[in-house]
C-alpha cells in the first residue's frame, strides 16, 4: 500500500482536538475559510441537525459556536443569488435601519409581568384618586462596613513615613471588610415614617438578605403595624416569598390524587368519580383563584386595611427605595468605626433625618428627559424590555 493510500484511509476522528482559540477581537479571513470548510464537509451527512454541526465545526476548528453562527449566517446570505454581498458590520447596519436592537433576551418583559405592572399603575392612580393613604412598605440591609468609596485624600502624601516626619496623617482608615450584615424593615407615608414600625436585627448567612426572614416573624412584625396606620389604607409592597404565604395550600402537580380529590370536597366543588390526577388538577386550575389567598392580605382585609402588590423586578415602583438611599448616604457618610452597635445608632438617626416634607418630595418625583424619549412614536408599540427608570412613584409617568 502506497503512503498516499494509507494517508486518505486515516480516520480523523483519532486526531488530538485542536487547540481552543486565543480571544481575538475578530477571526481573520484564513480563520473564517477554515471554519466554512468544516461546514461544508458536515453539511455532506443530512442527517444531522444545524445545532450538531455547529457543535463540531466549533470543536473540530477551536472556534467559539457563536462565531461560527455569525460565519455560517454571511455566507448564507452572501451566497444567495436574490441578496447582495455583505460585510458583517454592513449588515448589522442595515438591520438597525431597519429598527431591529440587539438585547439581552432574559430581560423581555414576560406578558404576565408586563400585564401586572399595567393593572398595578391604574390600580395606584385610582387609589390616589379616591384619597386613599397609601403606605410603602420594604426591607433592606446594611453592612456593619458601609460606607463612602470615595474620600477626598491629599495626594502629596504618599507613605505613612511621610505623614509622620509632616506631623499629618494618612487619612481615616477603611474597613477591613464589610462586616455584619444588620437586615431593615420599616414602612412610610406621606406623613413620613410610621412611628414604631422599625425593625432590624443581625443577619447570621451571607447570602441573600431575603433569605434571613421566613413568612411567621414577617407576619408577627406586620399585625403590630396594621393598627398604627390610617383606616382604610393601601399598603404597597413586593412579592417576595415571606411576603406571598398562601392562606391554605391549594393542590399542584406534587400532591397526589387523594390530596386533590380532598381539596375539592372541602371546596364542595362537584367532579366525577374516575378522573384521572391531570383532569383533577384542571379542576383545580379552574377554581383556584378564589382560593388562592396570601395570608397577610387577610390580615389586612380583617384589619380593615388594602395591600396592593408591586409586579415582579420593579422595587424601582416603591417610594420607599428613595427613603433608604438617603438613610444609607447618611450612615455612609457618618460611619467611622466600622462597628454594629454605631451603625445601628447611626440608622436610627437617619430615620429620624427623614421627614413629611422629604417623603413628600420622593412621592412627587416626575419623568426626566430620558424616559419621555422612550415614548414610542404615533402607530408604533414600544417593545417591552425591562429597564430600571429614574423615576419611581408617579404613576402618569408610566400609563
Amino acid at each position: 500500500m502506497s503512503s498516499t493510500d494509507s494517508a486518505s484511509e486515516v480516520d480523523v476522528s483519532v486526531l488530538s482536538v485542536p487547540k481552543k482559540r486565543a480571544k481575538k477581537k475578530s477571526l481573520s479571513s484564513s480563520e473564517k475559510h477554515m471554519v466554512l470548510n468544516v461546514y461544508k464537509t458536515e453539511l455532506l451527512h443530512p442527517e444531522q441537525s444545524m445545532s450538531d454541526i455547529v457543535s463540531k465545526t466549533a470543536a473540530a476548528t477551536g472556534v467559539g459556536r457563536s462565531s461560527v453562527h455569525r460565519v455560517i449566517m454571511l455566507r448564507v446570505v452572501n451566497e444567495d443569488a436574490d441578496l447582495g454581498n455583505f460585510w458583517r458590520t454592513t449588515f448589522y447596519k442595515l438591520l438597525r435601519e431597519m429598527n431591529f436592537k440587539y438585547v439581552r433576551r432574559g430581560l423581555i418583559d414576560r406578558d404576565d409581568i408586563f400585564l401586572w405592572r399595567r393593572r398595578y399603575l391604574r390600580t395606584i392612580k385610582r387609589l390616589r384618586d379616591e384619597g386613599r393613604p397609601i403606605y410603602y412598605l420594604d426591607e433592606t440591609w446594611m453592612n456593619a462596613g458601609h460606607t463612602r468609596s470615595y474620600v477626598w485624600v491629599d495626594d502629596t502624601i504618599n507613605s505613612s513615613k511621610q505623614a509622620f516626619l509632616s506631623g499629618l496623617s494618612t487619612g481615616s482608615k477603611g474597613p477591613s471588610g464589610k462586616g455584619k450584615r444588620l437586615i431593615i424593615a420599616h414602612i412610610g407615608s406621606k406623613a413620613g415614617f410610621v412611628e414604631g414600625c422599625l425593625w432590624t436585627f443581625e443577619s447570621k448567612k451571607s447570602g441573600d438578605y431575603h433569605e434571613e426572614k421566613c413568612a411567621e416573624t414577617f407576619e408577627k412584625w406586620f399585625q403590630d403595624v396594621l393598627p398604627r396606620l390610617q383606616e382604610n389604607a393601601v399598603i404597597v409592597l413586593d412579592n417576595v416569598p415571606y411576603h406571598s404565604r398562601r392562606k391554605e395550600k391549594v393542590p399542584n402537580a406534587n400532591s397526589n390524587k387523594h390530596e386533590i380529590s380532598e381539596w375539592l370536597k372541602s371546596k364542595n366543588i362537584d367532579f366525577e368519580d374516575g378522573k384521572l390526577k391531570k383532569e383533577l388538577l384542571d379542576i383545580v386550575i379552574n377554581h383556584r383563584t378564589a382560593h388562592n389567598e396570601y395570608a397577610i392580605d387577610e390580615m389586612a382585609k380583617n384589619a380593615g386595611k388594602t395591600v396592593l402588590r408591586i409586579a415582579p423586578y420593579h422595587c424601582e415602583l416603591n417610594a420607599i427605595e428613595l427613603v433608604w438611599a438617603r438613610i444609607k448616604g447618611y450612615v455612609a457618610a457618618k460611619n467611622k468605626i466600622y462597628k454594629m452597635p454605631e451603625v445601628k445608632v447611626l440608622l436610627e438617626k437617619a430615620v429620624r433625618t427623614v421627614t413629611a416634607e422629604d417623603w413628600n418630595k420622593f412621592l412627587t418625583v416626575r419623568c426626566d428627559s430620558s424616559a419621555a424619549s422612550r415614548t414610542p412614536p404615533a402607530g408604533k408599540r414600544a417593545p417591552r424590555i425591562f429597564h430600571t427608570p429614574t423615576y419611581h412613584v408617579n404613576t402618569e409617568c408610566f400609563l
